[in-house]
This record gives structure tokens, sequence and C-alpha cells, in this order.
């Protein structure tokens, strides 16, 4: 099988999920040279990084989410030709 046109890009949790499944915060490196710009844009504390432990979700809806997200980028006619569906 060959793959073409292929891209990447991370899938993430929204700040909206993170707050919907009570996720844990954790602080981080006080020296995260990314975290200011992130601070400043979503209006968090750019003295307090931190980030949120994505472990602490079920199994079962990481793969919902991870799934969800993916979705728009499967070929549906390809992928029931090769009984994947």
């Amino acid at each position: 099988m060959q793959v073409r046109n292929t891209a990447s890009s991370p899938v993430q949790l929204t700040y909206e999920q993170v707050r919907a499944y009570e996720l844990p915060a954790t602080e981080v490196k006080q020296d995260d040279p990314k975290w200011s710009a992130f601070a400043d844009r979503y209006g968090f504390n750019s003295r307090r990084p931190v980030q949120w432990e994505v472990e602490e979700l079920e199994l079962a809806e990481f793969q919902r989410l991870d799934l969800a997200a993916l979705a728009p980028y499967v070929d549906r006619d390809v992928s029931a030709r090769q009984g994947r569906l």
C-alpha cells in the first residue's frame, strides 16, 4: 500500500474539553519558551505555566476523541473497499 499526500498535525484537547473532563493541571518548567505567548493568547497566568494530564482520560474516551479527530481525513470509500469499515 502506498501512502500519498500525507501531513501530520497534533491532536490536542481544547480547553473546554480539559474543563469538561476535569483533567488535573500540573506545573511545568518556568523556562518554557513557548509558555508566555500561549498564556497571553489564551488568558492564562504567564508566571504559572501548567499542562494538563491527558493520561487521566479513560482509554475508551481517548480513543473516541482520537477517531473523531481523524475522521475527516479518512477516505471512507477506500476503507469500505478494503473491508475496514
